[in-house]
């Protein structure tokens, strides 16, 4: 399903390997009250987190930015989206930093419709990377369905980069404080009205 694993099973088995991205049914057009834009810079994450990803860095970016007091925590939301079924997940981001306590939300496990309507909602999709392995995770795609702008964090300089930079569909960040600034930057944004920092994706390849 991606040409790093074509690439493996073609060492493997000396023969050439064709490749088909997994994918999504529709683009997601989602009207509903229920979900309306919240006031605060939104970002969500759907589904479990790998020991290797590394939502720490995520973390990390935001505490800075609290301990600098130029946000607060009416700013920002960070949604971890179906991590409660995995108690030591949700402990670690729960338990990351006192700072925190208001920003990060989590949800029980939620049917795929309920998951898609809130990343439909937000302003960016978490999308973490895991040094011990590359790989395009499923949620990526269901991320791409919504049109919402995709945050690669941190950057794994292969298939992930890659694919992201192939559709215009998000931003990388490599260092803590590119982060930072970012999201400084598009929190700023938002609270004055102006619109948020967001990749035109490209419609036709996606």
């Amino acid at each position: 399903v991606d040409p790093s694993l074509a690439e493996e099973l073609s060492k493997i088995h000396g023969k050439r390997v064709e490749f088909i991205y997994n994918g999504f049914d529709e683009f997601i057009d989602i009207e509903d009250n229920n979900y309306s834009r919240s006031n605060k810079l939104t970002l969500t994450h759907t589904g479990i987190l790998t020991p290797g990803q590394r939502v720490e860095f995520l973390l990390t970016a935001i505490k800075n930015l609290m301990y600098k007091k130029v946000i607060s925590e009416q700013d920002i939301e960070i949604r971890f989206i179906g991590i409660e079924h995995f108690n030591d997940q949700k402990k670690r981001v729960l338990n990351f930093d006192p700072v925190l306590k208001n920003i990060v939300k989590t949800t029980p496990r939620l049917s795929r419709d309920e998951a898609l309507k809130i990343n439909a909602s937000s302003d960016y999709l978490i999308s973490l990377t895991d040094k011990n392995y590359t790989a395009i995770y499923a949620k990526t795609y269901d991320y791409i369905s919504t049109k919402r702008p995709i945050l690669v964090i941190p950057g794994d300089d292969k298939l992930m980069d890659d694919f992201i930079r192939s559709l215009n569909a998000g931003y990388i960040f490599n260092t803590i404080n590119e982060l930072e600034s970012f999201l400084l930057e598009n929190i700023n944004k938002k609270k004055t009205g102006l619109s948020i920092s967001q990749p035109e994706l490209n419609i036709e390849k996606a």
